[in-house]
């Protein structure tokens, strides 16, 4: 998206240096110059638009992709990562503790 964010930067910068190059000249007019500008807004507006929602969807993919895998995962592999995930951690609470160590008992 940054790259899309760029070139549409670069497109109204060029337009209005070329712009201010040709009214210096006495070839264009100063209202040609903001209704160019206004184009460029109004023709990019959709595209934009259109990598922001082609983002959010692969982005949405992505979590899909995660989350079917997390449902597709074994229970008891489930609970091992549980396991190592409380018991791992650097200050984990009682409350944690217990209801995994609990968990384990409970289905292992």
């Amino acid at each position: 998206q940054s790259g899309m964010e760029f070139s549409t930067g670069i497109a109204q910068v060029a337009a209005v240096a070329v712009g201010g190059l040709l009214i210096m000249r006495g070839e264009l007019d100063f209202v040609d110059l903001i209704t160019f500008s206004l184009y460029i807004s109004t023709f990019v507006s959709p595209i934009r638009r259109l990598a922001q929602f082609s983002e959010t969807y692969m982005q949405g993919m992505a979590g899909f992709r995660r989350f079917l895998e997390v449902m597709n995962t074994e229970p008891a592999a489930m609970l091992r990562h549980l396991w190592l995930f409380f018991f791992t951690a650097s200050t984990p609470t009682r409350s944690v503790i217990w209801s995994s160590s609990s968990l384990l008992k409970r289905y292992s």
